[in-house]
């Protein structure tokens, strides 16, 4: 894993715990993600985010209200080009 986002910037993603998350990480013989809020990381891989986040909740909503047959199912999908940054 090369990034956490989070907006936990209260107990994760602040200055003074930053850096000793990363050395109990490392004593441990990991290597730390980046911590970092979406913001941080950059517009244009944030926007990629946002939009699989909102195909996984899509998908997660169509499983969870669609019919229980696989046709029933393949009817109610939607196009995977439709989400930036998601490629079928």
């Amino acid at each position: 894993m090369d990034y956490l986002l989070t907006w936990n910037l209260k107990h994760i993603n602040n200055a003074q715990t930053k850096g000793k998350i990363v050395a109990v990480v490392e004593s441990q013989g990991f290597e730390c993600p980046v911590l970092c809020s979406p913001e941080e990381l950059g517009a244009e891989i944030w926007s990629k985010t946002l939009s699989l986040l909102r195909f996984v909740v899509f998908a997660m909503n169509m499983l969870k209200h669609t019919a229980t047959t696989s046709n029933a199912f393949a009817k109610r999908c939607v196009n995977l080009n439709e989400f930036p940054g998601v490629k079928s």
